[in-house]
């Protein structure tokens, strides 16, 4: 900045990225200062804190002085910082929230009502294979729901024990203790926790038995190389469910508690394969050096050689 005695003004000159002079003309020391400061930007940290982030977006002075493709660029560069690995590089900070992530199940129960309309009458919806499992199934969801879960259906209608018809059951606020969570479901049952930081998520699932499947839904490239890396499961799928198990030249099987091997193509012609191991001597037999009696000049030898 510089007075201009005549007019009792100061002058701010800056730079552009072509190099080209440009000026503005205020009525005062203090407003040149607060422009330039507004050019250079508040110091960027090293972390992202939503909530500075939020209060800078609202300050105008935050972007005074831009023009719209600056503050474009700007607004990229606090997107960037959100998504970026924390000083640890084996924690990768998913998008952070203190409420944690929100989930909408109303827009999956939009969408199966969309896809089924009604369910008990609906013959292109398939029923539980047997009353054994369809009680199964309501004992599931009755005690998660005495254990504090919040239960929402994507269908209005009642379970219909004569045609074994379950609609997609959401279960919200599950905890450890419900059965839901320690069994094989093996039907329209899904459990939803929230997170607001990946790295709980590795623990969650690394502190339990291996799983048969790994789904990430996620576009991210970031977070499915976090989670393939620092998980362990018999296959991962990934912005997809189940079809790893119809793909017949991809290995298919668990690890740990959820099995061992595989089989589909090559891997599971040796899984199912005996491999018979066949040994043959021949004429000159050495087993006499080592025969008793012990202690002689061979013996002494080898134990001096070997033990």
């Amino acid at each position: 900045t510089q007075s201009d005695g005549d007019k009792g003004k100061y002058v701010l000159y800056y730079k552009t990225k072509k190099g080209k002079k440009v000026s503005n003309c205020h009525t005062s020391k203090k407003k040149a200062q607060g422009q330039i400061a507004a050019i250079e930007g508040p110091p960027m940290k090293s972390g992202y804190d939503p909530q500075e982030a939020a209060t800078r977006k609202k300050n105008p002075a935050y972007y005074k002085g831009l023009s719209v493709k600056k503050q474009k660029e700007r607004e990229r560069v606090i997107k960037r910082r959100s998504k970026m690995k924390s000083n640890d590089p084996d924690a990768y900070k998913a998008f952070r929230s203190d409420k944690g992530v929100k989930t909408k199940p109303s827009v999956h129960t939009k969408k199966f009502k969309k896809m089924f309309g009604e369910v008990n009458n609906n013959n292109d919806y398939s029923s539980i294979i047997n009353d054994k499992q369809f009680t199964r199934l309501i004992n599931l969801i009755e005690d998660a729901k005495n254990k504090g879960a919040k239960i929402i259906s994507c269908s209005d209608e009642n379970f219909d024990l004569a045609k074994r018809k379950m609609s997609t059951q959401l279960l919200t606020d599950v905890t450890d203790d419900m059965l839901v969570m320690q069994e094989e479901i093996f039907g329209p049952i899904l459990t939803i926790m929230p997170y607001s930081d990946l790295n709980d998520v590795i623990s969650y699932i690394n502190d339990r038995p291996k799983p048969l499947a790994l789904y990430i839904m996620s576009f991210n490239k970031k977070v499915q190389d976090f989670l393939i890396k620092k998980t362990q499961s018999g296959g991962i799928c990934i912005n997809e469910t189940a079809w790893h198990v119809a793909i017949d030249d991809a290995p298919f099987g668990g690890i740990g508690a959820s099995g061992m091997g595989q089989y589909h193509g090559k891997e599971g012609f040796l899984t199912f394969s005996k491999a018979k191991t066949v040994m043959t001597k021949g004429k000159f037999g050495s087993g006499k050096f080592i025969h008793p009696p012990y202690n002689n000049f061979l013996h002494k030898l080898l134990m001096k050689l070997y033990l």
